[in-house]
C-alpha cells in the first residue's frame, strides 16, 4: 500500500509547479504585451491599432496652430499615428476669450463637433475653418467649450 500512495505527493508537487509555471508565463506575456503594444508619447496613449488618446494640449496647439489660454483644461483628445487627424475638446478658464483661426471662414457644425460639444452640455455653437483646421465653440454653465480638429484630408 505504501507504493500506491507515494506518487500522490509527487503528483501534487508537479501540479503546483505546473500552475506556478503557467502563472509566470501568463504574467510575462501580459507585461510584454503592455510594453510592446501600448506606449505614451507626444500623441498620447497609443495602441497598435486605432487612434491615440489623451493627446497633450501642447501637441494639439502645435498641430493646429491654435494657442489656447493659460489654464485651459483638456476634456478629451485623440490623434492618428500618422498625424493626419487630431481632435481635442477643451474647457477654457473663466473670463477668457475663445481662440480664433487666422484667415478663417465660418463653418457649419459637423456631426463630430456637435457630438463633442453636446457631450459637455454646450449650446449656441459656432464654428470657423482655416485650411485643415476647424474650431468650434459653445457655452456650458458659463464656461466656453472648444472643439478643435485637424484633418489633413479636408
Amino acid at each position: 500500500m505504501h507504493s500506491a500512495q507515494a506518487p500522490l505527493p509527487r503528483l501534487i508537487v508537479a501540479l503546483v509547479a505546473l500552475v506556478a509555471l503557467l502563472f509566470a508565463v501568463v504574467a510575462a506575456a501580459v507585461i510584454a504585451l503592455q510594453t510592446y503594444v501600448g506606449h505614451t508619447g507626444r500623441l498620447g496613449d497609443c495602441m497598435r491599432i486605432g487612434l491615440c488618446t489623451g493627446t497633450p494640449l501642447a501637441t494639439v496647439e502645435s498641430r493646429t496652430g491654435v494657442t489656447l489660454p493659460e489654464g485651459s483644461t483638456l476634456i478629451e483628445s485623440k490623434a492618428s499615428r500618422d498625424r493626419d487627424f487630431m481632435s481635442a475638446l477643451v474647457r477654457l478658464p473663466d473670463g477668457t476669450e475663445p481662440p480664433t483661426l487666422r484667415e478663417s471662414d465660418p463653418a457649419e457644425l459637423t456631426q463630430r463637433a456637435s457630438a463633442a460639444l453636446t457631450s459637455q452640455g454646450a449650446d449656441t455653437p459656432g464654428g470657423q475653418i482655416s485650411g485643415n483646421v476647424a474650431l468650434f465653440t459653445g457655452t456650458s454653465s458659463g464656461h466656453t467649450i472648444v472643439y478643435l480638429r485637424y484633418d489633413a484630408h479636408d
